[in-house]
């Protein structure tokens, strides 16, 4: 679903960058895991 508005690259890049910040939303995290 979201890998039409992301590349998967771009995706786990912004995980990567926000995950050790703080814990992503249920909503992103699922909309990560979704695609």
């Amino acid at each position: 679903m979201s890998t039409d508005l992301l590349p998967e690259a771009l995706r786990r890049s912004i995980a990567a960058d926000l995950e050790p910040v703080r814990p992503l939303p249920p909503a992103w995290r699922r909309t990560l895991q979704a695609a």
